[in-house]
């Protein structure tokens, strides 16, 4: 059955488009196919909104952008050869019950917090400028009075405090 995206606007998935370039520059840096991988997070991020199910008590941003950010990894994983996970799995009846649920906005509330903490000002205004405000790295540079290499290097620093605070492996 093929999906129906008559009803999304271009505003609402616009309003998406600086997460998911950002998405993409961060997490697939030099990645020659990224044109592919930005498809896939539009298609994504159409999908998210067609399914955004608001009953569930999660947040439509947070919705939609865990669609897209799927999406994306699911064709990197495609055309690397090594898929992360199928289509499937993005459905959040279909989470086997000992993964956490992706959608628990109390649960990634809490471990986002936690991750947070762990880090120190410039730190956490780097993670803001960058991941809450979508700003490219020279943007952030610019806006917090550093140098772009200043501020990549402690985005790479509080990613790295970040995963240990959630005790996720490099």
């Amino acid at each position: 059955m093929e999906a129906d995206y008559r009803n999304i606007s271009s505003q609402q998935i616009e309003e998406f488009i600086p997460y998911l370039r950002g998405h993409i520059r961060t997490q697939y840096p030099g990645f020659r196919e990224s044109d592919e991988l930005y498809a896939a997070g539009l298609e994504g991020v159409a999908e998210g909104i067609r399914r955004y199910d608001g009953a569930k008590g999660t947040a439509y941003t947070y919705w939609v952008q865990h669609y897209a950010a799927c999406y994306v990894r699911n064709r990197y994983g495609e055309l690397t050869g090594s898929p992360k996970w199928e289509r499937s799995e993005l459905d959040v009846d279909e989470i086997p019950g000992d993964t956490p649920d992706p959608f628990d906005e109390e649960a990634s509330r809490q471990q986002t917090a936690a991750a947070l903490s762990a880090l120190d000002g410039d730190e956490a205004r780097v993670i803001d400028a960058l991941y809450w405000q979508g700003l490219s790295l020279r943007s952030a540079a610019k806006q917090l009075g550093m140098k772009t290499d200043a501020v990549f290097r402690t985005h790479r620093r509080a990613l790295a405090k970040m995963r240990r605070a959630l005790g996720v492996s490099e």
